[in-house]
Parts: C-alpha cells; structure tokens; sequence
C-alpha cells in the first residue's frame, strides 16, 4: 500500500464511500439529514486519526464507526422522548400497548441490536438490507464490493448467529 497523507486518505475514501455510507446510515436513522450529520461526524473522526496506513478495511473501519455513532444516536434521541412526551388524551389509553408491552418490544429491539452488533459490519449490513429492505443478493453485493455467494454467506453466518443467541436467550419461539 502507497503511503497517503491522513487527508489524501480521507479524501479518497470519501469520495469512494460517501454517498453508501448514507444510504447505511438512512438505514438506522430517523431522517436523512441526521444520516448526512452523522456520515460527516464519521468521516471526521477518521480525520483525527494520525496513523490511518494501519487500517487494513478502511470501508468496514468507517461502516464500524458509523454504526456506532448510529447507535448512540439513538439512545440520545430515545432518552430526549422521555423527557418531551406530551399528555396522552384518555380516549387513547385503550388502544395503546401496556407498559409492560412497551418494555417487552423494548427489550427485544434492544437485544436484537445487541445481536446485530456483534456480527461483523459486511454481514450485519447484508442482513439488514436482504431482511429489511428486502435488495437482492446482487444489489448487496453491489453495495459491498462482493459476490453475490459472498452475500449468501454472510446471510448465513448472520442468521445462523440471531438464531443462536435467541436460542441461548431462551427466546426460542
């Protein structure tokens, strides 16, 4: 590998990531300026890093970085709902989840990000667009710069994963 500058390396990967780093963060997120704020905020902390030739994955580096940020995010925004929740009218309260129903999906959402976050980022990636946004084996592969074989793989390894810690969770269902 060619010896870049800190910035040279940032810019390159910037230039290279930028617009699928949002498409990633949008994933996690409640609105896409949020993801623009916290794709910026990523590429800002690779900034600050001096020694930026020992990053042997600069992509998954940087998709690490991003969901991590991501996440604290989050919690930040779930903590300030708590504090700026507005009176609910009576005639709601029938429809609404119990507490302890809001705690269970809670719990759930919580444990399931637990799950995803212990998978590596191409995998944890792959799940969650073939899951969720329901892309295609190759348009994962596309987004990730593998086979579409590769993604079947990682689709494997994350489901196997889930599967495994739900298992020993007792959530076996």
């Amino acid at each position: 590998m060619s010896k870049r500058s800190p910035r040279q390396f940032l810019r390159d990967l910037f230039s290279s990531q930028s617009s699928d780093l949002e498409r990633f963060l949008r994933t996690r997120v409640a609105n896409a300026e949020d993801a623009r704020d916290l794709a910026q905020e990523a590429f800002m902390r690779l900034l600050r890093l001096e020694r930026t030739e020992f990053i042997r994955r600069p992509e998954q580096y940087l998709l690490r970085i991003a969901a991590n940020l991501a996440y604290e995010h989050r919690l930040k925004a779930r903590n300030s709902r708590v504090d700026t929740m507005p009176e609910v009218p009576e005639a709601l309260h029938e429809r609404m989840p119990s507490a302890e129903d809001e705690v269970l999906t809670e719990h759930s959402v919580l444990e399931l990000e637990r799950t995803l976050e212990q998978l590596p980022p191409n995998v944890q990636a792959a799940l969650i667009w073939h899951r969720r946004d329901g892309l295609t084996y190759a348009e994962i592969g596309e987004r990730l710069g593998v086979s579409g074989n590769m993604v079947k793989k990682y689709l494997q390894k994350g489901v196997a994963h889930c599967r495994a810690e739900l298992k020993e969770n007792g959530n076996d269902d």
